[in-house]
């Protein structure tokens, strides 16, 4: 019979422990309405390769991952054809520093696809007691086939996260949007956009990714003039991919960005890059100074104490929620010109 190690017998490792930020490639997650330019936005980052679940970069110079020889070959028919892509883009040789997958809506639908077919036919004491055809996720009963599909995910971003730990390749999800109620459990509810998957999908793909942009066009609206009684939509043409949370969409970020980035049409992935490589080369104490020098030119003693309470008890040192707040602070006015204005 063998017995545990005791705690002496196994060797400590806590002269392994390190310190500091660890700059490891990005799992970013950009969604936006069609149109936009999410493609484009990634086939501008660093040598990236496209999984093209749906089939829609077929005017972009881009290298798209051959599922199949032929026309069309590019196209995964299956969830196991992703994940048989993903393992050899994490073995094989290859120049590759990006992998983008396009789209996670049509993902879901072949790992929808793929759930259905391990349970469909055969007995289960769990989920298919009497061995019946699944067709669908529903087919489960009481939502199941919901936590299975998210148990997949789970999986399906372990695998991910060995490619980019193994091979330094960044990860680039897109996908598309839905507009969805928001049900307030503080007030009325509200429509927001979402991203267009299930709602224990992109809560958990949310969560997983480093950077999640809601992409849109600057918009708003306009009457032409005082006797109008409906406001007419304008665009400016301007794309902008938001990294802060709103009550219209979700967005966040683990390292100082701003606000929102501009999606340039020369070269749409730019400013973004940039904003990265300023926000990774900043530190808590950059923030704090800058947040200091915000604080002085508006010049309210009242916000001063409150923001530098919060920076003491929940941000000393946390780069990403102080980057949160110097992008809050900079967009106020300064009190003289609130006063000269009223």
């Amino acid at each position: 019979m063998t017995t545990a190690k005791s705690n002496s017998e196994t060797p400590s490792r806590l002269a392994a422990i390190q310190r500091g930020p660890l700059h490891e490639a990005l799992r970013f997650f950009f969604y936006a309405p069609e149109g936009i330019g999410k493609s484009t936005l990634a086939a501008h980052s660093d040598a990236p390769i496209f999984i093209d679940a749906e089939d829609g970069t077929g005017r972009l110079d881009a290298a798209r991952y051959p599922f199949r020889e032929g026309p069309g070959g590019h196209v995964p028919y299956t969830y196991a054809d992703i994940l048989a892509a993903i393992s050899d883009l994490t073995s094989s040789p290859h120049e590759f520093r990006t992998l983008v997958i396009d789209t996670m809506d049509r993902v879901e639908a072949l790992l929808w696809a793929h759930v259905c077919e391990q349970y469909s036919g055969t007995r289960d004491d769990s989920f298919n007691k009497a061995g019946r055809k699944i067709t669908s996720l529903e087919s489960f009963g009481y939502g199941k086939g919901f936590q299975l599909a998210l148990d997949e995910w789970r999986h399906f971003c372990t695998r991910l996260d060995r490619l980019r730990r193994e091979r330094g390749m960044t990860i680039i999800l897109l996908g598309h949007t839905v507009v969805r109620t928001f049900k307030n459990p503080t007030g009325e509810d509200f429509d927001r956009y979402q991203p267009r998957i299930h709602d224990k999908a992109a809560g958990f793909l949310k969560e997983w990714c480093d950077v999640v942009g809601f992409c849109a066009h600057e918009e708003g609206v306009k009457r032409l003039n005082d006797d109008d009684r409906k406001a007419k939509g304008i665009s400016t043409g301007r794309r902008f991919i938001h990294l802060e949370r709103t009550a219209a969409y979700d967005a966040k970020t683990r390292i100082p960005l701003p606000s929102s980035v501009e999606l340039s049409l020369d070269d749409p992935w730019g400013p973004l890059a940039a904003a990265i490589d300023a926000g990774r080369n900043t530190s808590a104490a950059d923030l704090i100074a800058q947040i200091g020098g915000e604080l002085e030119r508006i010049g309210d003693a009242d916000l001063s104490a409150k923001v530098q309470h919060a920076i003491e008890t929940n941000a000393r040192g946390n780069t990403a929620t102080l980057s949160r707040y110097l992008n809050d602070i900079s967009k106020r006015p300064a009190i003289a010109a609130e006063e000269s204005a009223a």
